[in-house]
């Protein structure tokens, strides 16, 4: 399984200047995976799967693969900067700190003990990112890729309106 073989951590490295367009390594720097956006279509290739994230009606992000839905996310009361995110049967709660270009990823299980599950940051420019995550935690790897997906989008809003 991929998200086992990756230890808890990837890299990303933007391809491009106008597409949101990545290339994800391991650890020892080999890519793994392509995460680009064509056509108005944004798609993650690693090997022989391929996984589509779309917008969705209310303003979220569904991933798929084969028509089957393995994650959704969407940004409470229209939040920028919040991103709840199901998947693998659990929720999980995004909160991106724009200007240090961090996002943390927590569980939402009801319970006072709140558990980080991955960590996500990027450089200054947004060309560059560290993901780390819990690689015990099924659904981990998708969420972080999610978020990933999440915070280049936001960012490129931002430097294309400013």
């Amino acid at each position: 399984m991929l998200q086992d073989r990756l230890d808890g951590s990837f890299a990303a490295r933007a391809r491009g200047l106008l597409r949101a367009s990545y290339t994800l390594t391991d650890r020892s720097g080999t890519p793994f995976a392509e995460l680009r956006a064509r056509g108005g279509r944004v798609t993650l290739t690693a090997g022989s799967l391929e996984i589509e994230i779309e917008g969705d009606s209310r303003g979220g992000y569904r991933m798929l693969s084969g028509g089957t839905e393995l994650a959704r996310a969407a940004s409470p009361g229209g939040s920028a900067t919040v991103l709840r995110v199901e998947c693998a049967g659990q929720a999980y709660e995004a909160r991106l700190r724009l200007l240090s270009n961090v996002t943390v990823v927590h569980t939402l299980d009801g319970s006072e003990e709140v558990s980080e599950v991955a960590r996500l940051s990027g450089g200054l420019a947004g060309r560059r990112y560290k993901a780390v995550f819990d690689a015990e935690v099924q659904g981990a790897l998708p969420v972080a890729i999610l978020v990933l997906y999440h915070s280049v989008t936001l960012r490129r809003r931002i430097y294309l309106a400013g």
